[in-house]
């Protein structure tokens, strides 16, 4: 995946596979959110790679290490002036005045800021977004245009992604190699549009084309047309991720109307440049547990389950992490189905976990309740994930001077910590979270300047109101 952005409140993989860009739908899944994993103007969330990533090495990625931490003091991240008498305070912002987000559409494997409309240019949103492409230093302070296809269906494309009204669309990468493609996946003015097909505007370096290509989608199943990237309602569920191929796959993992969907096998569609097969194939799935089946890429209860590339370098591995029908799970190891070509090994390999800690044990990828937040990331932007606590109620040294690491290895995480040492508070607020979106302090956590990271990036802060107004702070990680 070629997304920069690796945020710590979502463990797993981009579902989306398309840089993480735009991922979403009815019935968000996990690692899903607006653009580039930062939230889009409309329907986002955190999204980005938790657990997944290029190794360093290929395809002339930087080869990364485990840093041990990041500086004390930050960096100037430069920003452009603000739009509309709004600032850019977060990573991305949905008002009515200025809609903007992460997204690489100019740099090449840099999250450029994207303005997607602009209250006081009615052109932007219209015929054009704003790109302010990214260097290691900051954003450009002037923005270059990225050309729009007209509307559709007398809706513009002033967002990232949209799920409602008489257009649904998105920012995926379907048929360009590096890039996310502007894709409308229902269109109330041309039915055809999610039921045969869907239009996509491919990417080029000065925007998206004019006129669409057909996309093929395979026919409707039990009544219901692909026409969203992913859907868990209805009788069928789906996700459009890299499962088999390369590029995304459509996925279902539910068919009300034929039972061994998600009880033996998903159905996967292959993905190509052209669009999906019309049949699909089996991709084996183990046998339910705890009464509880595999039928979709995540699931919470009795067993809690999630796709995340812990063992596979480069493929998704289902990870159970906790299970009420053994207390083992989650207590002492998470059992892992292992990737391959024709789906997941009906029995599992034991990942082994850490001790408690506070009384909370590590039985889900991330949590933010409790005595203990922690999180499954790739800190040395490596491929290889780790558990990282960011806060400890019972150490308070946590999330205070350092967060505790413990890392991955293809049997489990480390049985005891290194340090990971954080900036001191600012304004009062402790780096005691995976990141923070409101109160005195902002900031989150991704591959923004460095090539190895993460770098530690405060958007805001009550107590210096030139972040946000002329600069983002960064703290870069330490060799």
């Amino acid at each position: 995946m070629s997304s920069r952005l690796r945020w710590f409140t979502v463990a797993g993989l981009c579902l989306a596979a398309a840089a993480c860009s735009g991922a979403g739908g009815r019935g968000t899944l996990p690692g899903q959110g607006g653009t580039g994993g930062a939230g889009g103007s409309s329907g986002g969330g955190s999204g980005g790679t938790g657990g997944s990533g290029a190794s360093g090495g290929s395809s002339g990625a930087p080869s990364c290490t485990l840093p041990s931490g990041v500086s004390a003091t930050p960096s100037s991240f430069a920003l452009p002036a603000p739009r509309c008498g709004v600032q850019f305070t977060r990573a991305a912002s949905p008002s009515s005045s200025l809609s903007y987000g992460l997204l690489d559409l100019a740099s090449g494997n840099r999250q450029d800021l994207v303005v997607f409309h602009d209250a006081c240019d009615t052109d932007v949103g219209e015929s054009r977004w704003d790109v302010y492409p990214a260097s290691e230093s900051g954003f450009a302070f002037k923005p270059a245009s990225f050309a729009l296809p007209a509307a559709r269906c007398n809706e513009p494309f002033k967002a990232a992604a949209r799920y409602t009204g008489s257009v649904s669309y998105q920012t995926l990468r379907l048929v360009s190699p590096a890039r996310p493609d502007l894709v409308v996946t229902r269109d109330t003015c041309d039915t055809t549009v999610g039921q045969s097909h869907w239009d996509v505007y491919p990417w080029s370096a000065s925007g998206f084309a004019a006129t669409p290509v057909a996309f093929s989608v395979p026919a409707a199943r039990c009544n219901e047309p692909f026409d969203a990237t992913a859907s868990s309602s209805g009788g069928t569920s789906y996700a459009t991720f890299a499962l088999a191929s390369s590029q995304p796959d459509l996925v279902v993992t539910r068919d009300t109307c034929d039972s061994s969907v998600g009880t033996t096998h998903w159905d996967v569609y292959r993905g190509s440049a052209s669009g999906f097969p019309a049949a699909p194939h089996s991709f084996a799935l183990p046998a339910a547990r705890c009464n509880v089946k595999f039928d979709a890429t995540a699931h919470t209860g009795d067993v809690d389950y999630a796709l995340s590339d812990l063992t596979s370098k480069g493929h998704a591995d289902l990870v159970v992490t906790h299970d009420a029908c053994d207390a083992s799970v989650g207590a002492t190891h998470w059992d892992v189905y292992p990737w391959s070509a024709s789906g997941f090994p009906a029995a599992p390999h034991s990942f082994a976990l850490p001790a408690a800690r506070c009384g909370a044990a590590f039985d889900a990828m991330a949590s933010e309740s409790g005595g203990l937040g922690y999180a499954v990331v790739d800190l040395a932007s490596s491929g290889k994930p780790d558990l990282v606590v960011f806060r400890d109620d019972c150490d308070t040294s946590v999330g205070t001077t350092h967060w505790d690491v413990y890392p991955g290895s293809p049997s489990g995480f480390a049985s005891k910590p290194i340090p990971f040492a954080i900036p001191a508070a600012r304004c009062n607020s402790a780096f005691d979270h995976s990141a923070s979106s409101y109160g005195e302090l902002v900031y989150f956590t991704a591959d923004l300047a460095s090539a190895c990271g993460p770098d530690l990036v405060v958007t805001s802060d009550a107590c210096d109101t030139t972040v946000g107004q002329s600069h983002w702070d960064v703290y870069r990680p330490l060799k």
